[in-house]
């Protein structure tokens, strides 16, 4: 996020470099990783609210490719091999969005009171995603204390295996909350029943492929 960065950068400030891991260039690279991926996420999210999701799934097609240039990169250049493959999956990200978009429109203006009502609902979406990132992480942590690490790395990728399902949920889930967003628009969040019909088959999907 950008307030680890923030601290990372003031950190290096102080002298502190974490036996020489940390550097001006590795500084430099990560902060432009944030700075690509907070641009995709815009792009991301004007692509939804615009309906063309084919955009999206051919995009995250694409980038199923990535580990064919992550791993010999890690190979041969370490931390330095997966900043650059991160950089190049933001910026081939943020092309094909501009590509694709054919010539986007934003307009940009400033509304304090809907700005705050956003952030109330996006600090809550935010602390949901941070608690689901803990959850799917916490079992790796307690098995690397207790297995090897082998064993963790198999556990990893059957894992894995298990959620390849995932993709069919989240395509779901993609197009249920742009309707919710349509209409949460045209009549208000007030009304939570309004919005049942939407919730229920979002659980449904979670429990089919997740």
């Amino acid at each position: 996020s950008g307030l680890s960065l923030i601290i990372l950068w003031f950190l290096f400030i102080l002298g502190v470099t974490f036996k020489g891991a940390l550097n001006t260039k590795i500084l430099i690279l990560v902060s432009l990783i944030l700075i690509g991926n907070r641009i995709n996420s815009f792009l991301r999210s004007y692509v939804k609210a615009e309906g063309t999701f084919m955009i999206i799934g051919k995009l995250d097609l694409i980038l199923q490719f990535s580990p064919f240039v992550l791993i010999p990169a890690v190979i041969f250049f370490k931390l330095n091999g997966v900043l650059f493959v991160m950089i190049l999956s933001e910026a081939v990200s943020i092309l094909y969005y501009i590509i694709r978009l054919n010539k986007p429109k934003f307009h940009f203006y400033v509304n304090l009171k809907k700005t705050l009502y956003h952030l109330r609902t996006g600090f809550t979406i935010f602390i949901n995603s941070v608690s689901d990132s803990i959850f799917w992480s916490i079992d790796l942590v307690m098995l690397s204390a207790l297995m090897t690490t082998r064993e963790v790395g198999l556990y990893s990728i059957a894992l894995a295996a298990i959620r390849v399902g995932e993709p069919f949920s989240q395509a779901v889930n993609m197009i249920v909350y742009r309707k919710i967003m349509i209409e949460g628009g045209k009549f208000g969040t007030s009304s939570r029943i309004h919005f049942r019909k939407y919730t229920e088959g979002l659980f449904v999907s979670y429990l089919m492929f997740n």
